[in-house]
């Protein structure tokens, strides 16, 4: 893989990041604000997203070598806990383009 994704994970948040030579794409995860409600696993194209029984509670991980930060679980997220940044700014190419239909509007108090 020439661009391989790198993941960079904590307690509170995981994110994919895929550095090109002047830009980078970026997949963003507050696990605060995730539910785990398996939207993202369900829908996820390449089933990239898992939701794992932890120790005290359920926990989400995003493969990267599966994940191609296609913005489809961010589009599709109730809490609004997953963003796809390019460059530091939100990416919603599919979304304004019509590529991907209406869904329900984020829960309030969340964004």
């Amino acid at each position: 893989m020439l661009y391989p994704i790198k993941k960079r994970e904590t307690a509170q948040r995981l994110e994919l990041i895929l550095t090109m030579y002047v830009d980078q794409v970026s997949l963003v995860l507050d696990k605060q604000r995730c539910l785990k409600c398996e939207i993202c696993s369900s829908i996820c194209p390449r089933q990239a997203v898992s939701i794992i029984p932890g120790e005290a509670d359920l926990d989400i991980s995003i493969d990267p070598r599966l994940c191609v930060l296609c913005e489809v679980c961010s589009h599709f997220c109730p809490t609004g806990a997953v963003a796809l940044l390019y460059n530091g700014k939100p990416k919603t190419i599919l979304a304004d383009h019509r590529g991907l239909g209406p869904f329900i509007p984020h829960y309030s108090g969340y964004r």
